[in-house]
């Protein structure tokens, strides 16, 4: 995965299960508890978003960090940067309850600012990649590192300790 990624998963359950036996002609409602789910996908726009919880219930949130950019060895380009992390975790949530979810995006490759300058870090907190001190013929400056992905109860910047 090259950008980060969100899956919220709400998992419900249903009352009501119709069972149809064709070969035997047989038609019946039961009355049993049957685990369905919805699933919402987030990617990576560089700004927030949110999802407001259609009910209440349990729901399962899924994350991919935001891969790193490439890096070089005598300026050419065969690095590859790290996958970013994955987490999952489930949360019960109010109808109508609002989750912030900021998707990090992919680290820069080297090189790609100026020659010798290390590459920007991807949307939400990605650290920009480390500079070529010497800078010679073959320069090879660090890639930008991928950003975080996260949801948050209150909304606000990935360095505001009040949203995280």
């Amino acid at each position: 995965m090259i950008i980060g990624e969100v899956l919220i998963i709400m998992m419900y359950k249903s009352k009501k299960v119709l069972i149809l036996f064709i070969n035997f002609v047989l038609f019946f409602m039961l009355n049993i508890n049957v685990s369905a789910m919805e699933v919402e996908d987030f990617s990576c726009t560089e700004d927030y978003q949110e999802f407001v919880a259609p009910e209440y219930g349990n729901y399962k949130i899924e994350l991919w960090g935001a891969a790193g950019g490439r890096g070089r060895t005598n300026y050419v380009l065969d690095k590859y940067g790290g996958s970013g992390g994955y987490t999952s975790g489930e949360i019960v949530l109010n109808q109508n309850q609002v989750l912030y979810v900021y998707v990090g995006g992919k680290g820069k490759d080297s090189a790609s600012v100026s020659r010798c300058v290390g590459g920007l870090g991807g949307y939400n907190g990605g650290a920009q990649g480390g500079i070529d001190g010497n800078c010679d013929s073959n320069p090879e400056p660090g890639a930008g590192g991928g950003g975080a992905t996260d949801v948050r109860l209150v909304g606000g910047i990935w360095n505001d300790t009040d949203s995280l």
